[in-house]
């Protein structure tokens, strides 16, 4: 597994860091030489519940970016590729076109290219004389490659920009014996066989990207390290511990859990999505679903430590450490098992008489937050996250969203002090404060569940900030084809990738509530008035 860590003492990369064009290393369009990119066709495309961060919003992004620095249009092409083995020829027909000089190996912006023709495949490694690869190319070139990684569904709803290693064993060669076992499952020979393809796939993928880079060409990596590959620049976009300590920030600071005491802590459930089927055997869910699980244990650790925040379900106690993640994993593929989840989690179903009492739910990501929004109206849990302001209605969010209010919101004010008289009517205040509408995170800022950030039913949602990494992607493409230093890109810092010192583009994803969604999303241009609800 490959290893991701940020060094110290870097410059760190801002919105608002200067372009190369802006810090007085402009070029002109005849003086940027080109820019190939490469992208995994999209996964989730089902009506509007789907991520935000999708490739093919990002392409069109880092395109306009490019042009603003000066790039010919028919200079940009862009090759999308529904698997890995199909994007590793795709990489090696184009590299072996711009070493033999075949202008034809050059696709046009936004095609969807499958060739049924392939270059040979080439040894591991270059397998190349610098001599004939220094002739190879007339102008310079970038290859910006996103790798295709086989994910699973629960993995796939965080959006496409979230890092996930490119791996593979190396003991899946083609000279690898099959399994003599009569026993073995087709599962289990389907399984090894999606193995092979895969190291097999990485190899040539990893064999091209070396030509490129003796021919002259500078590559570029975004989202998904490449085992045994080191590019001039990584993007790192999203990672799942960021994700999950985002989340965790958000409960801490709405939930105001710093003045929180054991004698009356908060009632918190995390639903960690995760597949545990025999399909997943590069072990992606696992992976994500536990570094998702250290993020936001970085952050709650030393409530729950305390005794300040628990769960309705028990899960969450004293004794819970980092080790523990698995213990709030759940099956997350169909929307009617988030709603059993959720009955499950507070011991109540649509029959109950009474609420199980619950202050916040960390969904991880938007399709598991709208499940969870589904069955607490189920449950009748009344009111939304904007009640925990009583002078903020949820027409002052839709004022504000329009632009005629701002929103200042204070903590969630603490449930009045139980007596200890027995008596019916402390039985309903019991069950007022009880059956309140929790605090509800999420991920993914899907465009169907933002009418529900809006209305408060979801607190917040996250995405990356698509604009500016597509900006310092474009600025780093055109300071390379300058002639200048990756070293020297000033939006970068240097990032340890399995051992190595890379230099890396980073953009912190933004948290979106009702507060600062028309800011983040609307006057960005990510999503229309209309998309919000409004």
């Amino acid at each position: 597994m490959l290893a991701i860590t940020l060094s110290t003492g870097a410059s760190a990369c801002s919105g608002n860091a200067p372009s190369p064009s802006a810090s007085g290393n402009a070029h002109d369009g005849a003086g940027s030489g080109t820019v190939a990119i490469f992208v995994p066709s999209d996964g989730l495309t089902i009506s509007q519940h789907t991520p935000l961060s999708k490739w093919a919003k990002m392409v069109p992004a880092i395109t306009t970016a490019l042009e603003h620095e000066g790039m010919r249009s028919n200079a940009i092409s862009t090759t999308t590729s529904s698997s890995l083995d199909t994007q590793s020829h795709d990489i090696q027909d184009f590299v072996v076109g711009a070493v033999s000089g075949d202008a034809g190996t050059h696709q046009s912006p936004s095609a969807d290219t499958s060739s049924p023709t392939h270059a040979p495949d080439s040894p591991s490694g270059s397998g190349r004389s610098s001599t004939s690869s220094q002739s190879s190319t007339a102008q310079p070139t970038t290859l910006v490659v996103a790798p295709v990684v086989p994910v699973q569904a629960t993995t796939r709803q965080y959006g496409d920009y979230t890092s996930h290693p490119l791996t593979w064993s190396t003991a899946d060669t083609d000279d690898a014996s099959p399994s003599d076992n009569s026993a073995d499952t087709d599962t289990t020979q389907q399984s090894r066989q999606a193995r092979l393809s895969q190291a097999q796939a990485g190899r040539r993928l990893v064999s091209a990207l070396n030509l490129a880079r003796e021919s002259g060409m500078h590559i570029m990596v975004l989202a998904n390290p490449i085992q045994g590959f080191t590019p001039d620049i990584f993007v790192q976009m999203s990672t799942a511990r960021q994700i999950g300590a985002m989340q965790a920030r958000q409960m801490v600071t709405k939930l105001d859990l710093d003045k929180v005491t054991s004698r009356n802590p908060k009632e918190i459930e995390i639903l960690l999505p995760y597949a545990s089927d025999d399909d997943d055997a590069e072990g992606s869910s696992d992976r994500f679903a536990q570094e998702s699980f250290s993020g936001l244990w970085s952050v709650l650790a030393p409530y729950v430590k305390s005794g300040r925040v628990t769960s309705p379900s028990g899960k969450l106690e004293r004794s819970t450490s980092q080790g523990d993640w698995r213990r709030f994993t759940f099956s997350a593929q169909e929307s009617d098992a988030i709603t059993d989840e959720v009955d499950h989690r507070l011991s109540m179903s649509s029959r109950s008489g009474t609420h199980t009492r619950v202050d916040g739910i960390i969904a991880m990501n938007d399709f598991v937050a709208s499940g969870v929004v589904k069955e607490l109206e189920a449950l009748k849990y009344t009111g939304s996250s904007a009640d925990v302001n009583p002078s903020i209605s949820v027409s002052g969010i839709v004022n504000n969203l329009v632009g005629k209010r701002d929103l200042n919101r204070s903590s969630v004010p603490k449930p009045p002090r139980q007596s200890t008289d027995a008596g019916s009517g402390n039985d309903a205040s019991e069950e007022k404060v009880n059956s309140r509408w929790p605090i509800v995170t999420g991920y993914g800022a899907y465009t169907d569940s933002l009418p529900q950030i809006v209305n408060g039913k979801q607190w917040m949602t996250g995405t990356e900030p698509r604009t500016a990494l597509a900006n310092d992607i474009a600025g780093a493409c055109t300071w390379m084809n300058a002639g200048n230093s990756a070293a020297s890109f000033a939006p970068s810092s240097t990032m340890s990738i399995d051992g190595v010192r890379t230099r890396t583009i980073t953009q912190t994803p933004v948290a979106v509530s009702a507060a600062n969604l028309k800011r983040e999303l609307i006057d960005t241009g990510y999503i229309s008035m209309a998309d919000a609800g409004l």
